[in-house]
Formats: structure tokens, sequence, C-alpha cells
């Protein structure tokens, strides 16, 4: 059996109503909080927030709200909200939101912690990490401090997929390389509460592409090169691959019923503790430019490869067996349902230079081309590009 590594160090509590069930948590952090959070889509009321205002009203305890959090964060925008937290002094944080605002709450979080340091050194570099230990990139997440932050932090997820809460890293936009790319994985939050009643308002456009993100952060390390031979992640991913199997057909027929929502929020965390036991490959680095140059929604741009990139798996023993646990026969059938879920909600056009661009990008990664467990040319991305965008090609 390979080696490997386990440690997932945020405490994490699900269910319905865990917030205000766990009073004594926020009281043993402070008496002075921060809030991250974002503008809901309208009509869509934050109901997480509103559960950890009242709460901190029962306790006595003072707060700001920070709402300004913005989709795919870049970092300046981690830089803004660092300096506000900064003047505000407060005793822990708290993110109630989405994928991007957990995100925006970590980096700005580390920000503080190393003030004076160029921001891109100390989210991308590592260097500045004491006594960090080295792996290769292609094995489990790098041992390190928990959070590695200022101050300790809760985690609300209000969406069902970006695993943020569970996993320690940030995935922001950099300015400096016109692209995306995740932070150093030592940004865990303390706590995390995951209550499915959170994300049963959320827009079926959200809520689809979130399950299809998260899906991918459970099936890319258990097929990819590196994690995929990890006990851990087999385990738990197989487990997230049954949770999945359950609610898919409902997600696909917006029927989604109250338990189809609590299984939903589940998988979600399960497969965010496979991402911070192994980490994401192929699919997730194809949807970065979509994101990037585009201004497709993070999940749904990683979300809509899942389906074509498996088709160029030659030995498809791994692929298949994630797959039957789903509840798929074959490889069409998955990719099938992958563009029935997410197509009608990618509005672009794409060009085939703009094609050829993303493949030399994508291809000059190279850890994410190693992530591949199997011989992967340019020409393999360029096809998955092609197959996974053909309806929106102009050209």
């Amino acid at each position: 059996m390979k080696n490997f590594a386990f440690s997932i160090p945020s405490a994490f509590c699900f269910g319905k109503n865990c917030v205000k069930r766990n009073p004594e948590v926020f009281s043993s952090l402070g008496k002075k909080a921060f809030i991250f959070t974002s503008k809901f889509f309208p009509g869509c009321k934050n109901y997480a927030l509103q559960d950890v205002e009242e709460l901190l009203g029962e306790l006595g305890i003072e707060y700001t709200v920070y709402d300004e959090c913005i989709e795919n964060p870049p970092v300046m925008s981690c830089v803004k909200a660092s300096k506000l937290v900064e003047e505000y002094n407060p005793d822990f944080l708290i993110a109630v939101g989405g994928g991007s605002v957990i995100d925006t709450c970590k980096a700005a979080n580390m920000l503080l912690k190393y003030p004076g340091h160029d921001v891109y050194e100390t989210l991308f570099t590592f260097n500045i990490i004491p006594n960090r230990v080295t792996e290769d990139i292609l094995g489990t997440w790098r041992i390190g401090p928990n959070n590695n932050g200022k101050y300790p932090f809760i985690s609300i997820p209000t969406t069902a997929g970006t695993g943020s809460e569970i996993t320690g890293a940030s995935v922001l936009d950099r300015e400096d390389i016109d692209n995306k790319a995740g932070t150093a994985p030592f940004l865990f939050a303390n706590y995390s509460f995951i209550d499915p009643r959170y994300i049963m308002e959320a827009p079926a456009k959200l809520n689809k592409s979130t399950a299809l993100d998260a899906l991918g952060h459970g099936l890319e390390p258990y097929i990819d090169t590196g994690s995929r031979d990890n006990y851990m992640v087999e385990a738990l991913g197989e487990i997230g691959f049954k949770l999945f199997a359950q609610f898919k057909d409902h997600l696909l027929a917006d029927a989604m019923t109250e338990e189809d929502y609590e299984k939903q929020a589940l998988a979600c965390t399960i497969f965010g503790f496979c991402e911070t036991l192994g980490q994401t490959g192929v699919p997730h680095g194809l949807g970065y430019p979509l994101t990037h140059v585009k201004g497709i929604p993070h999940g749904l741009a990683c979300g809509i490869f899942e389906g074509e990139y498996l088709k160029v798996f030659k030995d498809t023993t791994k692929v298949m067996r994630a797959l039957n646990l789903m509840g798929f026969d074959s490889i069409d059938e998955f990719a099938d349902y992958v563009h029935a879920v997410l197509d009608q909600y990618v509005d672009i056009t794409v060009t085939r230079a703009e094609i050829d661009e993303w493949t030399d990008t994508f291809y000059n990664t190279a850890w994410r081309v190693a992530r591949h467990p199997e011989p992967f040319t340019p020409d393999d991305v360029k096809g998955i590009y092609e197959r996974t965008l053909a309806k929106f090609i102009v050209d």
C-alpha cells in the first residue's frame, strides 16, 4: 500500500441549525468579530448571515459586516479587505458565503500575518512560512501550520461546491500572471459549520455548477497521478460518489428535495476532504481561463470539463469504478449528463485561436499536465477544449 498523510485541521459541524447549536465556539474566540460575506442574488436571502448576527447579538459579541467580497476574487481585493480588518482590529473572523467569500477571508488573514512582504510572495511562493516541509507537488498537500493567518476564523458555506470551508488553499485571480492560481495550502478554518438549509434557496445555476465543481474535487484526486492511490482519497471519494448517485437525477431535473440538499452538502464536504488530501487536476486547470478571460464563475468553468476529460483515458478501470458508483454505465453517459446539467448556463463565444492559446497555457503548467496518469499531449488538451466547448466555438 502506498504511503499517505491524513490531516484535516478544521473542526467541522454538519447539520441543520448547527451554528446556533454551538454558541460556545463563537464565544471562545473573543468579543469582536469581522464578518466576510457578499451581496446575494436578488430575491435570495442570506439566512446564514442572519443566523450569525442573531447569535452574536445574543452572545454580546461586537461585529461588523463586510459584504463587498466579489466572485473570482483578485489578489488586490483581498489586500483591500485585509486593510479593513486591520483597522477594525477584531478578535476573530467569520466567512459567510460561497468559495469566493471564504477564499477572500483566508487570503486577507494570511496577508495580515506577514505585513511588509510582497503580497504575491506571501500568498503563492510559500517562502516565508517557517519550518515548512516540502514534498513533491504530485503528493499530498505539504505539511505546515493549520491556520497560517493572523486571526482564528470560522467558515460557514452558503453553497455546496467549492469545499473551501474544509480545504487549506484559496483560489484567486492573479493580476501578475494574468491567470488564476491557488495559494499556499495552510489556510484552514479553525471551525466550519455546514448547514444544508443555506443552499436550499440558491439559484439553479449556482447549485448545479457548485455540485459539479465539488464532484471534481473528489473525482480528480481519485483518478489522477499522485493521490489516486491514497487510501483515504479512495475511501472518502467512494463515499461521496455514492451520495452523488442518490441526488444526481433530481439535480438535473430541478426536483431537489430537502433530503437531496442534505446529501449534496455532505458530499461536498467529503469531496473537500479528498481535495485536501490530494489535489485537483486537469479539469480545474482547464477551467481557469474561462473564469479569468470569459468571466464564467469558477464552479461552472471547472465542472463543464469533468465529462469530456475522461474520454482521453486509455486505462479506464479506475474511471469506471468511480462512474459506476455514481450510477453511470459509461463515460459517454457521464459526459452527456455534465453537458445536460451545465451547458445551458454557459453564455460565451470562443474562437479556435483562444483554444490554442489556452492549450499552450495549460500545457506549460507542468504540474497540471503531470496530474494525468498516462501520456498526455497538447492535442489531448486541445481535444478536451474543443469537445467541451463545441457549442460555443464561432469559427
